[in-house]
């Protein structure tokens, strides 16, 4: 390969190409509004393992990869791999993020996996894809595979939040307590994301249906913004998610 056709290959750690629709209704970008919460829940996971001085993570349903992908930026982590049963999920990752192991595996199956090393099991976003009958079938699984002392992560949306067409439920507190309680001790537990109309503001001046905001200084304004006055919240009755730390029993 040589120096040109190098500049091309290295632009391919994202698939520029699908970044515009091609159809009647053109548009020359995409966008997610679930990008600031995304982001800050992340961001504060990450702080959270560096402070436990976790180097070896394991992400459970770890779908495209992208906690992993940002994780791996981060020097302080030795050792990251992730699975999902889905492998189209697990192609993508592997895709984005070659240095990273991904695999395919069902939480259910009795195949041996040996996690001994792992510190910490990350289940980001994953319970409220679970089918309701089967997420203690699901938590009893994931306790298997974990070592006594290890770390469990999870975040999680709150049952404040209407249930959303691909969840099968949403969760408070106190389920997740009942929940967990057999096999893990919980450590610490924080609400995240307080809704609030200046909160909607803010997302809404990031993006809304007449633009999406380009300027970096007023972007970052609103990111560092929302991340100061929103991302934590005391009351759980003005929350939109769970974060919670557990460590195997």
């Amino acid at each position: 390969m040589d120096k040109i056709q190098n500049m091309q290959e290295q632009e391919y750690d994202f698939p520029y190409h699908y970044i515009p629709e091609i159809n009647k209704d053109f548009k020359p970008y995409r966008s997610w509004n679930y990008a600031m919460y995304y982001s800050s829940s992340t961001e504060l996971i990450k702080d959270k393992l560096v402070k436990l001085n976790v180097q070896e993570v394991l992400d459970v349903g770890c779908g495209d990869g992208r906690l992993l992908n940002y994780l791996a930026k981060e020097k302080s982590f030795k050792s990251l791999s992730g699975f999902d049963y889905s492998e189209h999920a697990i192609k993508l990752a592997q895709i984005f993020n070659p240095k990273v192991n991904f695999f395919v595996h069902d939480i259910y199956s009795e195949d041996y996996l040996d996690c001994k090393t792992v510190q910490a099991f990350t289940l980001i976003e994953v319970l409220e894809h679970i089918p309701i009958e089967k997420v203690e079938s699901f938590i009893s699984g994931l306790s298997r595979i974990m070592s006594s002392d290890t770390y469990l992560f999870l975040t999680v949306p709150h049952n404040n939040n209407p249930t959303a067409e691909k969840h099968y439920q949403h969760f408070d507190y106190k389920q997740l307590s009942k929940l967990f309680n057999s096999d893990f001790e919980e450590i610490e537990h924080t609400f995240l994301h307080k809704k609030s109309l200046f909160e909607s503001f803010l997302k809404k001046l990031m993006i809304n249906k007449f633009f999406i905001l380009t300027a970096r200084p007023l972007r970052q304004w609103i990111y560092k913004t929302y991340k100061r006055k929103f991302l934590e919240v005391a009351d759980e009755k003005q929350c939109q998610r769970n974060f919670m730390i557990f460590r195997k029993k």
